[in-house]
């Protein structure tokens, strides 16, 4: 099939791979995530990347999408285009402004078994009524409250600008990030969230249960944390874990 979007699959030899799904910030590109995608297909996960109309080299004039079924549209034909978006077992990884279309995603495909967010931006300003009628469409986990209020921190600049992800890094900490108050949302498939702060790294799984926070004592300065240490080994686990 045809398409305007590009989109690149990243094919792992484990046998049983199950499949993540890059989601790059509003104004990023699939760029963004070129150092995490040979970390990921090593450590036996298929991967697809893509980019967003109008954005790196996907057609389309460069802009937010202007509704829901724009939305929709975009991401049913990123789903029918990708044989891996088409596997038994999928999740998706969002950075920032990201996570709100991979949450949308998450809804209108039910292969997707969760979402792993890094500091993501669910509270967008550029256009408020597009997150209300999309949030208004996200499926409420039953005998929960609708959303829970937790703080996060939004890193002020592009990630590419700060080395967010670099070779055998998964997140990078820079003390200009600044706290903000984010609206985190109660799903059927499970959703795991990293946010950084200037003091330590903090990682939750929302599901039936809440895992304590980890600290990380005096990480207060810009450090790397490579894949051996619990935050990959904790994203990896947690996705294999069922």
């Amino acid at each position: 099939m045809d398409t305007s979007i590009y989109i690149r699959e990243y094919r792992s030899d484990k046998e049983d791979a199950k499949t993540v799904i890059l989601f790059h910030d509003i104004g990023g590109g699939h760029y963004t995530f070129d150092s995490l995608i040979p970390l990921l297909v090593e450590e036996g996960l298929h991967v697809v990347s893509f980019d967003y109309l109008g954005h790196g080299l996907s057609s389309g004039t460069r802009g937010h999408f202007e509704s829901i079924d724009e939305v929709k549209n975009f991401l049913k034909e990123l789903y029918y285009n990708s044989k891996l978006a088409q596997g038994d077992e999928v999740y998706t990884l969002a950075v920032n402004q990201g996570a709100l279309i991979s949450l949308l995603f998450s809804t209108l495909f039910d292969n997707v078994k969760g979402n792993i967010f890094l500091n993501p931006k669910i509270r967008i300003e550029f256009n408020k009524n597009l997150k209300n009628e999309l949030l208004s469409k996200i499926p409420w986990q039953p005998n929960f409250l609708s959303r829970y209020h937790i703080k996060l921190s939004k890193q002020s600049n592009d990630l590419t600008a700060n080395n967010f992800v670099t070779k055998r890094t998964l997140i990078v900490l820079n003390q200009i990030l600044k706290k903000v108050q984010l609206d985190v949302y109660f799903m059927e498939c499970r959703n795991l969230i990293f946010s950084s702060n200037k003091d330590s790294i903090i990682f939750e799984t929302i599901m039936s249960e809440f895992r304590d926070e980890i600290e990380i004592p005096e990480f207060n300065s810009v450090k790397a944390i490579k894949k051996q240490d619990i935050i990959f080994k904790e994203t990896y686990n947690w996705i294999y874990e069922n």
